[in-house]
């Protein structure tokens, strides 16, 4: 399987999205695809954070802000698991 360009992959995103705005996902797939996008660009950012802290040289604010990385990308994912994601 190839990797989509980042246009084609707008053009996916954007599709799914019109899927899920217009009750045309009855299948779920739109929304899951939209789901597992929001989890992989908030992973990329604790990955990123994980980089800067180990080139840094595991500098202490570094390791502050890859933790606090790690806790956002946690809650998230129980926002999302237990429906509260987006509502506060």
């Amino acid at each position: 399987m190839s990797t989509l360009s980042l246009e084609e992959l707008n053009v996916v995103l954007n599709k799914a999205q019109q899927m899920r705005d217009t009750n045309q996902d009855p299948d779920l797939i739109a929304e899951t695809l939209l789901n597992f996008e929001r989890r992989y660009r908030a992973a990329e950012h604790v990955v990123e954070a994980a980089k800067v802290y180990l080139h840094s040289g595991e500098s202490g604010t570094e390791h502050a802000r890859l933790v606090k990385m790690i806790e956002a990308f946690e809650k998230s994912e129980k926002q999302a698991s237990d429906g509260t994601f987006g509502l506060g």
